[in-house]
């Protein structure tokens, strides 16, 4: 029967952190989208005991609207260089376009920052809307150095834990250009916690960066292995779906994506606390996002505006492994048989989507098989289903957007 919760769907403009945004939000779970940077900056439960808690990392320095940088007046508080740009506006989940990683010397001197531009900029609303069942957030960015704008449509639907996103480039060029998409999502304490917590990725082949992450890197640089057992840097091994687990170092890998069940066209990222009993993460296709860069920061680095202090843990999906930027990623060309950029033809489109989710599981689930999408009986796809410690341990997220957001999805 038709649930008779009364509605609260909800989609307005907002201040949050002295910064304009504005809110999404039904019965189940809210979330905070910034226009400075298209950033999402809050997801919660509405619900339970952790409700209101956010559940992506929240930058524990005052950030301000990013487009407003200047580094003579903020480079000293957020690091200076190519960095403190990204850094003055981040927290939680940002868009890393058209590169991934630092700008080379040249883009940094005429002003180019970390992880691309579409990070920095001021998105504009396109459509806020709240009818049939649903509440829509739109917004687009242009990314003027390379030619290319981002469409970002968002829904979330009535009494439902999951949120559908949508991102549309399009190339305003006469040429092809050669991209890199990368959500760089981040969570941290108090969700992703140490001795509490895990890291949820199908992860398999995978290769730690060759940079050493200024002398304090937990891994051995520029080495393969079998995700989660990264050689360590002191010799044996480094479980890296375990959090903050070593203490002032830090560390960058990646890994190629498997399934989100055998044969699936579909993958995941994710982070469960046991304790809280929650777990939160996106799933999406392989085809548009096979890679994951994992990033940790676990107090390591003492300049502005870490102190040595921050604790945080980026799960990065896109179609790119490392962030060491674009020209590296031509350059270097596919990494396990798998390309590492993407490609918008001229004057053409590119489209990619994912689905974001945040519920409720049984606080003995200390592990996650598998997470991956269902359909029913006439094949739509309406669920996420989520794999606990065992086959028989599963729960099942309504999802009734998701046909609409892959109304066909090749194996």
């Amino acid at each position: 029967m038709p649930s008779t919760k009364k509605s609260e769907l909800t989609c307005n403009a907002i201040r949050l952190r002295g910064r304009c945004g504005w809110r999404l939000a039904n019965r189940s779970i809210e979330m905070h989208w910034l226009a400075g940077g298209g950033l999402l900056a809050t997801l919660s439960r509405r619900t339970g005991a952790a409700a209101h808690q956010n559940l992506v990392w929240e930058s524990p320095w005052p950030i301000i609207e990013p487009h407003r940088y200047s580094e003579k007046k903020h480079g000293a508080r957020y690091g200076g260089g190519a960095v403190a740009q990204m850094l003055s506006g981040y927290t939680g989940h940002a868009l890393c376009f058209d590169y991934f990683g630092a700008p080379s010397p040249a883009e940094e001197a005429l002003g180019l920052p970390l992880h691309g531009e579409a990070g920095t900029r001021r998105w504009l609303l396109t459509e806020k809307s709240v009818r049939d069942g649903a509440a829509q957030l739109s917004m687009r960015v242009r990314v003027p150095s390379a030619g290319l704008t981002v469409q970002r449509d968002i829904i979330l639907r009535e009494h439902e834990s999951v949120a559908y996103v949508t991102e549309t480039v399009a190339n305003k060029n006469n040429r092809d250009r050669y991209f890199q998409w990368v959500q760089h999502a981040t969570f941290g304490p108090p969700f992703l916690k140490e001795t509490e917590s895990v890291v949820a990725i199908p992860g398999t082949q995978s290769k730690t960066s060759p940079d050493d992450y200024g002398g304090h890197c937990a891994v051995a640089t520029d080495q393969e292995f079998t995700w989660p057992h990264a050689p360590a840097y002191d010799g044996g091994t480094h479980d890296i779906s375990q959090p903050f687990a070593r203490k002032g170092r830090g560390f960058v890998a990646t890994t190629l994506l498997g399934g989100g069940a055998p044969d699936s066209p579909f993958t995941y990222v994710a982070v469960l606390n046991w304790k809280l009993g929650l777990i939160a993460g996106y799933i999406f296709r392989r085809a548009d996002f096979p890679w994951a860069a994992i990033w940790e920061e676990n107090c390591s680095r003492a300049e502005a505006p870490w102190y040595g202090t921050t604790q945080a843990r980026g799960l990065e999906f896109g179609n790119t492994p490392l962030p060491l930027g674009l020209q590296h990623a031509i350059n270097s060309g596919p990494l396990f048989s798998t390309p590492t950029v993407g490609r918008v033809p001229a004057a053409g489109h590119a489209t990619a989507s994912y689905a974001i989710f945040a519920t409720e599981i049984p606080p003995t689930w200390k592990k996650i098989s598998s997470i991956d999408v269902r359909a029913s009986a006439n094949t739509s796809l309406d669920a996420i289903a989520i794999t606990g410690p065992q086959a028989g341990y599963q729960l099942t997220l309504p999802a009734s957007h998701l046909a609409k957001l892959w109304p066909t999805t090749p194996k």
